[in-house]
């Protein structure tokens, strides 16, 4: 789950990053519940633990210093990204309840 939430951000310009977290908008709206069904049967025969904010950050200060600077220095960053990594999360175990 947490490979789909890194897909999202690795494809995310700085402008729009600024713009989901000053709009505050889920950055996974587009994910269909299909989607999100098919995402957790992989990421369970991957046995795949819940996404972490540490995950998310060390990624970012990797791949996309870019991201992690406008996630840092807008207001209300750092918790519109935990927000994310939560729905992924959340997504996650509904998954594996479902099934």
């Amino acid at each position: 789950m947490q490979g789909m939430l890194m897909a999202m951000l690795n494809d995310l310009t700085e402008e729009k990053a600024y713009k989901y977290i000053t709009d505050d908008s889920q950055l996974l709206k587009r994910i269909t519940g299909q989607q999100w069904q098919h995402f957790g049967n992989m990421a369970r025969k991957a046995k795949m633990q819940p996404s972490q904010w540490k995950q998310s950050r060390s990624f970012l200060s990797e791949k996309r210093i870019d991201l992690l600077s406008v996630v840092i220095n807008t207001p209300n960053g750092k918790e519109w990204l935990t927000r994310q990594v939560n729905i992924v999360n959340q997504n996650w175990v509904d998954c594996r309840i479902k099934n």
